[in-house]
């Protein structure tokens, strides 16, 4: 029975570590997306809209 609850603590820990990693990456990568929307709308809409912004 202890070995499972430090099993449960054990799983639960690398789940939590694991989603706050994964949480920081997306955020800041989220965040560089929106700064690269913001320069897109301040440019040509043509020009985003025939799908040249993967050029960033």
């Amino acid at each position: 029975m202890k070995r499972f609850c430090k099993f449960l603590f054990y799983s639960i820990y690398v789940i939590l570590v694991n989603n706050f990693f994964y949480f920081q990456v997306t955020t800041r990568f989220r965040w560089c997306f929106n700064i690269n929307d913001i320069i897109f709308k301040n440019l040509n809409m043509k020009y985003v809209s025939k799908g040249n912004h993967n050029q960033f």
